[in-house]
């Protein structure tokens, strides 16, 4: 079956070349003192990280087979697994909070829908099998939904179904383009970035080093609040934000901007408060996942010259 074209697994890279850091703006707390270090080293391109619910495990995308598909390895880059297999793109895996589960995106049926299977790669089925893109799954913190990112109704928007697949439901419309999403683990909100540019959405790097997208969209941070159905802005100004990951506790959100003129991690109240930025690399950090203790931040870098997995330590 012919692939899609469009590929969103890159979307928020479009300003990878930056020259470099400026310095840092003022009113925002002195980068954290943090150790960092490389988890995975193969030539392939490996990225969308995301932590297991006990620590242990580090689900990503990776091209190593010759194909994007979804593995598992061990928090220091061993013990690795190769959970998909099919000739089509997997991609963005993310745990369900028993850690049994992943769900992930998936173009096997010739455009991109939600899939799920066991933590050991079977049990492998669509939950979406709409005309639309469907996107970057979120769980809930019961394990009981998911939201998801979608196109079906003319633009990006925020849609909820059950973790079975059923009840598809819009949450968000009037928006500008909808990317990425992260649930908080009290439940309430679900945090996304929101886009106000024209309509064209993706342009690819030919360079296979740099094999990244980018976007017109002016991306800011915003909470919908599920018991309210109200939406509040996060992050405001010319800076793009992308990428919100929730910390375990619920009190800080990890994403990347360009706001220093660089693309780097930084992270921020739940109110939008008290900015800190975690790296000052002049390559590009992006993709950041907390680990259940709070003490790291697994994300994608290229500092090594090739998209690699990394981990920051927080926390002594």
């Amino acid at each position: 079956m012919k692939q899609p074209k469009i590929r969103p697994f890159m979307l928020m890279l479009g300003l990878f070349l930056f020259a470099g850091c400026s310095s840092i703006m003022k009113g925002v707390t002195t980068p954290l003192p943090l150790e960092t270090l490389r988890v995975t080293t193969d030539p392939a391109r490996d990225y969308y990280p995301s932590w297991s619910p006990d620590g242990n495990w580090i689900a990503f995308t990776s091209d190593r087979s010759g194909n994007g598909d979804v593995w598992v390895m061990d928090q220091n880059g061993g013990h690795l697994q190769q959970l998909t297999t099919d000739v089509a793109y997997d991609g963005f895996p993310v745990w369900s909070p028993d850690g049994k589960k992943i769900a992930f995106y998936s173009t096997r049926r010739g455009n991109y829908d939600i899939w799920i299977m066991d933590r050991d790669g079977s049990n492998q089925k669509a939950l979406t099998t709409d005309s639309g893109l469907d996107l970057h799954p979120s769980w809930s913190p019961d394990g009981k939904k998911i939201a998801f990112l979608s196109d079906r109704s003319g633009k990006n928007a925020l849609w909820v179904m059950e973790s079975d697949g059923t009840q598809q439901t819009l949450l968000t419309s009037g928006q500008g383009g909808i990317w990425t999403t992260s649930w908080s683990p009290d439940g309430r909100w679900i945090v996304f970035e929101s886009g106000s540019g024209p309509g064209t959405l993706l342009k690819e790097y030919n360079d296979p080093q740099f094999a990244f997208f980018q976007s017109p969209y002016h991306g800011q941070l915003w909470m919908f609040d599920l018991k309210q159905e109200t939406l509040n802005p996060l992050t405001t100004g010319t800076a793009h934000d992308w990428y919100p990951s929730w910390s375990p506790d619920g009190n800080w959100v990890a994403f990347v901007s360009d706001r220093s003129g660089n693309l780097d991690l930084w992270m921020m109240k739940r109110n939008g408060k008290e900015l800190v930025q975690l790296t000052m690399d002049k390559a590009s950090d992006a993709l950041p996942s907390w680990s259940p203790d709070e003490k790291k931040i697994v994300f994608v870098s290229n500092r090594s010259g090739n998209l690699d997995i990394w981990v920051t330590r927080l926390t002594p």
